[in-house]
């Protein structure tokens, strides 16, 4: 009888409540004040405008200012690399809004894919 490994499961965004310690194994934390935080605040929910550019930001614009500037720097891969072998990040965002933790796992699945089997 030939048995055939589980596929690996694919990455995915963790919904955070709060509390670091309900993290399950192997999901990384990337709210803010971690190094993968969003610079840029989502206006209605942080009730503060940006204080990287001084401007109200929806969720959307926060997700694509962030993209943006993950984009530019020059150590990406080098900065991504901690999150290189996380099944899932982890951040308070709402499931159905726009998260930084989206663009994170693009960039680590473009530059860390998972081996599938």
């Amino acid at each position: 009888m030939t048995v055939t490994p589980a596929p690996m499961t694919a990455r995915y965004r963790y919904p955070m409540s709060g509390r670091v310690d309900r993290i399950p194994p192997g999901v990384k934390r990337v709210t803010r004040p971690s190094r993968w935080g969003n610079p840029h605040p989502v206006e209605s929910i942080a009730h503060r405008w940006c204080g990287q550019c001084g401007e109200p930001h929806t969720a959307a614009e926060a997700v694509e200012r962030y993209r943006r500037d993950a984009l530019a720097r020059t150590d990406l891969a080098e900065w991504l690399a901690p999150l290189a072998d996380a099944v899932g990040l982890a951040c308070t965002c709402p499931l159905d809004q726009p998260c930084h933790a989206d663009v994170l796992l693009e960039l680590l699945n473009t530059h860390y894919p998972k081996e599938t089997r």
